[in-house]
């Protein structure tokens, strides 16, 4: 016999209509997501009884009430994490980044076949994707090269001396090719031929180029590496060198009344065996910042049951990009003011506030499970290590001022936000530990007052996903 192996383990998540109930094989809509480690379980203890029948030796125990306890630890990534927190927070308000307007100036010859474009405050980041509109000699997609400084972009191309009117769009999206035979897939679906694209399910393209396709669409379930699955009108049709282009998306969480419930399948392909928990929420969230390595985050989940079979939940489960971030990609402002060289870690800790006695009288497929798991006050604190530069934020704790923080993770276009609009810092001095640099450390609590976000805690995650529920 074969013992399974943990890198052959596979973790699928999918979002219940029903609490606790199993979606029907025809509206499942499975997720095979990136982890570092899955320790749900569900367990039933044994209980002490105490009949007395004459003899010494204790009596056969009963069964307690079932629990699903366990962890998900998981890389904060641009695609996937964006499932985590819908499931701490529900859907979020998508809008599209807007695009921006070149300068009235002239295009700059940088050297080496690159071209600075006049753009100021654009806000993007090197390695960013852009799509270029409106010009004479730079309509196009391209990366923006690390050369690109907070008024410029630069983009490799050939410079052709050109004076920009200032109404040329540049927008921040992914464009790729879309080159050969359409799928004709039947069911008013199609398949449109894009070798490596790397666009996720759910995001919304939009086809130039072709005779019967040139429209939007949205990425569908069913698409592979190298075709992008949407629906529209059966045509036969040889495409060449057209294009589909993805806008990028900022989704903004917020905290609500209630938190969608999950199931997730643990798998052992090597046995085979898979463990379906289900009932899930997230009781608590660790998030942490600083270090090196790549961004990891922890839920803690609490459920109501788990079943087993011997066949995967959802056999085509969508497996979104890995594009994760890596702490080397976070800045930090406090109060509105950029900190930077003297932040080490900030770290973030959000109760849910869970109530878990909440067992009833099932069917006895359900014996012993929770009915429900409802929400309770969300609990939030964190803990800030910075090098003692400066009395402003122990000026802050003595005064009792309220403050702000928002860490920004951004790689290449990707973005991950976490604003906490209002928080209060802990009297903390800093301590004298010996003769090297002294650090100050201090534990702050988030809140809701008045802040012009509506909510103790705001989540923003920059995409090219226009859905969340593909």
């Amino acid at each position: 016999m074969t013992q399974a192996k943990g890198y052959q383990g596979k973790t699928v998540i999918d979002f219940e209509t029903s609490f606790g109930v199993v979606p029907s094989a025809g509206s499942r809509k499975g997720y095979s997501i990136p982890f570092m480690s899955n320790t749900l379980a569900a367990t039933v203890g044994l209980t002490k009884d105490e009949t007395l029948t004459g003899r010494r030796d204790p009596v056969e125990p009963g069964q307690g009430n079932v629990d699903v306890p366990g962890s998900l630890k998981v890389p904060v990534d641009a695609h996937n994490y964006g499932l985590h927190l819908r499931s701490m927070f529900g859907l979020p308000t998508t809008v599209v980044v807007a695009s921006l307007l070149l300068n009235a100036a002239a295009a700059v010859n940088k050297g080496g076949g690159k071209v600075g474009l006049p753009c100021t405050a654009h806000g993007l980041a090197s390695g960013a994707p852009v799509v270029i509109v409106g010009s004479t000699n730079y309509d196009g997609a391209y990366l923006l090269d690390r050369t690109t400084s907070t008024n410029e972009l630069v983009i490799a191309a050939t410079y052709t001396a050109e004076t920009f009117a200032g109404d040329e769009t540049v927008s921040l999206a992914r464009q790729v090719v879309i080159d050969g035979v359409v799928r004709l897939a039947g069911g008013g679906k199609v398949g449109l031929p894009a070798v490596a694209h790397g666009l996720p399910v759910g995001a919304r393209i939009v086809v130039d180029g072709t005779t019967n396709y040139d429209a939007t669409y949205t990425v569908l379930r069913g698409t592979s590496a190298n075709e992008l699955l949407v629906t529209a009108t059966n045509t036969a049709e040889t495409v060449s060198d057209a294009t589909a282009t993805a806008a990028f998306y900022d989704h903004v969480f917020k905290v609500g009344d209630t938190m969608p419930s999950i199931l997730a399948e643990k798998a052992f392909p090597a046995i085979p065996v898979y463990y379906i928990d289900r009932g899930l929420k997230v009781s608590k969230l660790d998030l942490s910042f600083g270090g090196e390595g790549v961004l990891s985050s922890t839920m803690i989940f609490v459920g109501a049951g788990e079943d087993d079979d011997t066949t995967q939940y959802d056999a085509a489960a969508v497996e979104l990009p890995i594009v994760k971030f890596n702490q080397k990609d976070v800045s930090l402002t406090e109060g509105g003011v950029a900190y930077s060289n003297r932040v080490k870690t900030v770290s973030l800790s959000l109760d849910f506030g869970l109530e878990t006695d909440t067992y009833t009288l099932n069917t006895p497929d359900k014996a012993g499970e929770r009915g429900d798991i409802t929400e309770g006050l969300l609990g939030l604190e964190g803990n800030l290590e910075a090098l003692f530069t400066g009395t402003d934020l122990v000026d802050k704790a003595i005064d009792n001022t309220t403050s702000s923080l928002a860490v920004l993770a951004s790689n290449k276009g990707y973005e991950l936000e976490v604003t906490l609009e209002e928080l209060k810092y802990e009297r903390t001095t800093p301590p004298i530990d010996g003769p090297k640099g002294v650090l100050e450390r201090h534990k702050f609590m988030p809140f809701y007052a008045s802040g012009a976000a509506n909510s103790s805690v705001v989540v923003r995650l920059r995409n090219e996903m226009y859905s969340l529920e593909q």
